[in-house]
């Protein structure tokens, strides 16, 4: 063998020898269990979204995904413990508007969007729903925004905390509107229902799951879902678009995220596995049983891509209503 000839097999070898490691770490993912942190307390609806995918990309995947409830913070204590974990696809967060909406809020924000999630598989929507009291007389979203005009500052909306879907929807329609509203805070959703129901609450974004018996019992009355489409849980119910206000749209969203860093394949591969679960009746019946809407099948770019223009659309709103965390 000529020399050069035997110097070009080695330097081939040495390569080689070099590459394959890299090549077989990238194709080990996953190399142990996953875990799904939930940054809410367990059992709640971000809970069993979670769940609702986790099993079928437990099966593509070839590894256990183990749901975990991290809550607290307003969301702070689960993420950022998705934040510090290791950059390599096997800690996830199942992620709520809040994941935008923080750094906007805070006067100390603990990430950014951009800088530090990655956006993995869109996995579901949870619609909100405008209700008001039965006895309270519009019966049209029209006809109660003619109502909020001619009287400013007399009737409150219920609002389940600073930076929820519910808040900053319901901020969005007077903003849009330029109806004025009285806000009165709760600890969460359900305990501001029976004063809605008695009428000392007169408009509130209520989550789907909690609305729906309320208005199939002539309790409260619904007015218009937050969604792209109507539901199968009220079908009769027009969207915001359909009832006449199109830039209202604050369509709670949930999927799972990653910290930045991840690798390209490895989030294609997250992504691709989720796509095949919601792709599969029992989990997209698991989703609707909780009155959620399944995504429609998007990559990850369309999800984070999507995560960005949310960030960039509330930011502004935020600023204008002056609104910060709790």
């Amino acid at each position: 063998m000529k020399p050069w000839s035997a110097l070009a097999l080695a330097l081939a070898l040495t390569t080689a020898l070099a590459v394959t490691p890299a090549l077989a770490q990238a194709q080990a993912f996953p190399s142990k269990p996953l875990t799904i942190v939930v940054p809410f307390p367990a059992g709640g609806v971000v809970d069993i979204l979670a769940r609702s995918v986790a099993d079928r990309m437990a099966a593509g995947l070839g590894q256990p995904v183990i749901v975990e409830a991290k809550p607290g913070a307003d969301s702070i204590i689960g993420t950022e413990f998705v934040l510090k974990a290791p950059a390599d696809g096997h800690t996830l967060l199942m992620a709520s508007p809040n994941i935008v909406t923080h750094e906007f809020m805070s006067p100390q924000p603990r990430w950014t969007y951009a800088k530090d999630i990655q956006g993995l598989a869109y996995v579901a929507d949870v619609p909100n729903v405008a209700v008001i009291p039965a006895t309270l007389g519009p019966n049209t979203l029209r006809e109660f925004v003619d109502l909020a005009k001619r009287s400013p500052g007399k009737l409150n909306y219920a609002s389940p905390g600073n930076g929820t879907s519910n808040h900053l929807g319901t901020e969005l329609f007077q903003q849009v509107t330029g109806i004025d509203m009285v806000k009165v805070a709760y600890k969460g959703q359900p305990p501001a229902i029976p004063d809605l129901i008695n009428g000392g609450i007169q408009f509130k974004l209520l989550t789907m799951s909690l609305a729906v018996p309320h208005v199939q019992s002539g309790k409260l009355k619904a007015l218009a879902v937050a969604a792209t489409k109507r539901t199968r849980a009220l079908p009769e119910v027009p969207t915001f678009a359909e009832a006449g206000y199109p830039d209202v749209k604050v369509v709670p969203f949930f999927g799972l995220v990653a910290r930045k860093g991840v690798p390209k394949d490895v989030v294609a591969r997250l992504s691709d596995e989720v796509k095949k679960a919601l792709a599969q009746p029992e989990v997209v019946g698991r989703i609707e049983k909780a009155n959620g809407e399944a995504a429609a099948p998007a990559s990850a770019e369309e999800f984070d891509r999507f995560l960005v223009a949310e960030s960039q659309r509330f930011g502004p709103l935020i600023k204008s209503r002056g609104i910060k965390s709790e």
